[in-house]
């Protein structure tokens, strides 16, 4: 048999499998410093090498595995790491943002998910080395590419050792409408913005609206949100959408 014709860029190994922060992958083409990937979920994108390999390399760091190497037969170790979320495939609506039970249950989550849904605004701040990997991350979660500029996006290039997006969700609440709504368990509200306005920004809670059917920006339409409750749990998120919009006349909303 002849020996094995490997495409490489910059280490990578057509055929092989490889992770990124939004989940598993094998290479399926390399062509001009560009890779051909498919999710274990199906989905395939064509991304820059470089920032691909780069997160592979930090994953493995951080995992303390041994890097794979360009050397024909050297199939790269996979790192443990958790399913990526599939569009259409259990929304988050049986799990709080850790996967741990929610304080209020299932009717608290749909009247909070209802209230944001009537008005509040979804922000992302992201450093430009990891623009790719939310850009994955948000079609994951979404099913929808990112293209910028978006709104409710900051894309900077300023220094710093946090990697990924800050996510961040803000709305405007009194102490008794605060005291209504449930994140789920762990999920710390604070306050946000100009007075009477408060925020979420774990990562977590935030994605799980995204998979909601929420987008970046400002969010004001309930109506493609609410399709996706279970119909036991609309009363409630009719509930929450009532609320906000008998209080849309509150603090004056920040801009994104």
């Amino acid at each position: 048999m002849g020996a094995r014709v490997l495409d490489t860029e910059p280490g990578f190994v057509v055929g092989e499998r490889y992770a990124s922060r939004a989940g598993v992958y094998e290479v399926l083409a390399i062509a001009g410093g560009m890779v051909r990937i498919r999710y274990e979920q199906g989905l395939e994108m064509t991304l820059p090498a470089q920032g691909l390999w780069a997160q592979w390399q930090a994953l493995q760091a951080a995992r303390d595995v041994k890097a794979p190497t360009s050397r024909p037969g050297a199939a790269p170790r996979t790192p443990a790491m958790p399913p990526p979320d599939i569009p259409g495939r259990d929304p988050g609506w049986s799990r709080g943002a850790r996967g741990k039970a929610k304080r209020g249950g299932e009717a608290s989550f749909s009247f909070t998910v209802g209230y944001l849904a009537a008005g509040c605004e979804i922000a992302a701040v992201v450093a430009g080395r990891d623009y790719a990997a939310f850009a994955q991350r948000y079609r994951i979660l979404t099913g929808r590419s990112l293209i910028t500029p978006h709104p409710g996006l900051t894309v900077h290039e300023r220094p710093t050792h946090r990697m990924g997006a800050e996510l961040t969700v803000r709305f405007p609440a009194d102490p008794a409408v605060l005291a209504e709504l449930d994140f789920g368990e762990g999920v710390r509200i604070e306050p946000m913005g100009p007075p009477g306005w408060c925020g979420v920004k774990q990562t977590e809670a935030v994605e799980r609206l995204l998979r909601l059917g929420f987008d970046l920006g400002q969010v004001a339409d309930p109506a493609p949100i609410r399709e996706r409750v279970p119909a036991a749990y609309r009363p409630a998120f009719d509930r929450g959408v009532a609320l906000r919009r008998r209080l849309a006349r509150g603090p004056e909303r920040p801009s994104v």
